[in-house]
């Protein structure tokens, strides 16, 4: 995923909501073509493999994870879908697979090329 350049949001923004501050400042950013200072509000711990496009294949809806982003002022985060237990939550409610691997698969090749620690040997991509 990306953030759109500012000249796609102001397609919208230059009517709808166009006196918010934060709209106005966005305006400023475009008309100057200057790129706005995006700050992270969501990250994923490093050990942790996680995907947008995995999830928009499964038909999760963007608000599920990030809130109804249109109708705040300022993005701000509004659930724990970056903690483990955020994640495990939202798979079980949705029947998804919450072994380790799922997020964890990709990160074994910085594990030492020895065997597997004890805690994950045995696990699968299934429940």
């Amino acid at each position: 995923m990306t953030i759109a350049d500012t000249a796609k949001c102001m397609v919208c923004h230059a009517t709808t909501e166009k006196d918010q501050p934060s709209i106005q400042k966005l305006k400023k950013f475009d008309d100057s073509k200057q790129p706005v200072p995006w700050v992270q509000v969501y990250s994923v711990p490093a050990l942790a493999f996680w995907s947008h496009q995995t999830h928009l294949e499964a038909k999760v809806e963007c608000a599920e994870c990030h809130g109804d982003v249109a109708q705040m002022e300022t993005m701000r985060k509004v659930t724990d879908v970056t903690t483990m237990a955020g994640c495990v939550a939202c798979h079980t409610a949705k029947d998804a697979p919450t072994g380790c691997l799922v997020c964890h698969e990709l990160q074994l090749s910085r594990l030492s090329s020895g065997p597997l620690p004890a805690w994950l040997r045995g696990q699968s991509l299934g429940k």
